[in-house]
């Protein structure tokens, strides 16, 4: 009875220490649902990964008005999906001065599965006047981007506006985006731009149309390819640095103060800047600079439109707190013009299950704090269930933070851990107890046997 009744304080005491309470986190952001149901999904704002102590985001806990943990855990979109560039049929399409702008009367002849087999303007060709028709209807995934082969003539040939528009049934056309082809000379270097990015989307067919028909140029279209994604890239959130002190010229420096996982960069650069960059990074002081990427960014203004190339996909994600750019080449003074540098990462979600009486909070920030699991990665996979017993999860979004311990719950002290430490000592009290009861009991038997 004796060891039963140690054996049962003991867990009550590690019950007790084991999860702490509201006010011993450093930061707590409530929480905002939307509708009524019984799990919820909050994407995290950037003060959350600069406010935690683990890289793994294992110190944070989701409270109800009644200060209970409720169950909780993250999920996170996977980084972007590997793309394919395909080929795309291409049919040039003579235009006439008398149509107007956007205006392009065609007859097209299709298969059964929708591929364009021969293409015929119904208007007389004029020199100057051409537009061009894509077909993707052989390919399933979503379409992100066009990269075009082409060569220009004329006075203006070296920056060409045009419009994208894409149909589904080669009727109904809507605008998919406006590009800007260009081959520009500046600074000693070539900077030629040949790729149009758009919001990632399904799309038969595609129509390339100059933006400006008064133009002089003779813009000529040879080839197209198609960047295409299984899927739909992940939206990013984004943080602007500001550069730090740096005794190197070519250098400039960054804290990130976070512990995001970024897998992108953008330069934010001056007019008229172009430079040969490295984005470097590291975890502290005194460790090694790693390489992440390189790349020639820069910004033209140029006849009033503005032509910059100034994000570089890392190609893995990378958890870091020092960053870091590099000018690699000595022509220019491109570096000089960084005014900027700008991290992205995509966000994980906060997924929890509403228990007891809102408003639910979440608190993190405390160093020591183990991760918890709680199976919320069995209600995500029943959540993509086709059947009427799937989870339904509601939307939620985190508010403006508070301070409550601040940055006095992330340091290592000794008086910190007080809760381990006396777990630890009840515990180990408890097996001297224990170990004392059994010495006793086994004397007792020894002498009742003799």
């Amino acid at each position: 009875m004796i060891g039963r009744a140690i054996a049962l304080f003991v867990c009550s005491i590690g019950i007790a220490l084991a999860e702490p309470s509201r006010e011993e986190f450093g930061y707590e952001a409530p929480i905002a649902v939307k509708g009524t149901t019984s799990v919820y999904r909050a994407p995290l704002t950037a003060s959350v990964y600069q406010g935690v102590a683990r890289t793994d985001l294992g110190d944070m806990r989701v409270f109800n008005a009644s200060g209970e943990i409720v169950p909780h855990g993250l999920a996170r979109a996977a980084a972007e999906a590997a793309k394919r560039m395909v080929a795309l049929r291409l049919f040039p399409l003579e235009l006439s001065s008398s149509q107007p702008q956007g205006d392009v009367s065609l007859q097209v002849e299709v298969q059964k599965d929708g591929a364009i087999v021969n293409v015929r303007s119904s208007q007389p060709p004029e020199r100057g006047r051409r537009a061009y028709l894509l077909d993707a209807t052989q390919v399933k995934e979503v379409l992100t981007a066009l990269t075009f082969q082409w060569q220009a003539d004329g006075a203006n040939d070296n920056l060409h506006r045009i419009n994208i528009e894409a149909s589904e049934d080669l009727k109904n056309w809507r605008i998919l985006t406006q590009g800007i082809l260009a081959k520009l000379e500046h600074d000693g270097q070539i900077l030629e731009r040949n790729r149009v990015e758009f919001p990632a989307q399904r799309v038969k067919y595609l129509r390339v149309l100059p933006s400006d028909f008064s133009s002089n140029s003779d813009l000529t279209i040879t080839g197209a390819k198609g960047e295409f994604s299984p899927k739909v890239d992940s939206p990013r959130n984004w943080l602007t640095l500001t550069p730090q002190t740096s005794d190197k010229p070519e250098e400039q420096r960054y804290i990130l103060g976070g512990k995001m996982v970024v897998d992108r960069a953008r330069i934010t650069l001056a007019p008229n800047s172009v430079a040969r960059v490295s984005v470097m990074f590291r975890a502290k002081d005194g460790d090694t600079w790693l390489h992440a990427s390189q790349k020639t960014v820069y910004r033209l203004d140029t006849s009033g439109v503005v032509i910059k190339d100034d994000e570089i996909r890392f190609g893995r994600e990378i958890a870091a707190n020092q960053w870091l750019i590099r000018q690699t080449t000595r022509s220019g003074n491109g570096l000089s013009q960084v005014t900027a540098l700008e991290l992205g990462w995509i966000p994980h979600d906060l997924v929890f299950v509403a228990r007891g009486d809102g408003p639910f909070s979440l608190a993190y920030g405390k160093n020591g704090l183990q991760p918890v699991d709680n199976g919320i990665d069995e209600l995500l996979r029943q959540s993509k269930r086709d059947d009427p017993q799937r989870v339904e999860i509601g939307e939620a979004t985190l508010e403006v933070a508070r301070e409550l311990k601040g940055e006095r719950a992330l340091q290592r002290s000794w008086t910190a851990g007080w809760k381990s430490w006396l777990l630890w000592a009840v515990l180990l009290l408890g097996v001297g107890l224990l170990a004392y009861l059994a010495l006793r009991i086994g004397k007792q038997i020894g002498r009742e046997t003799e």
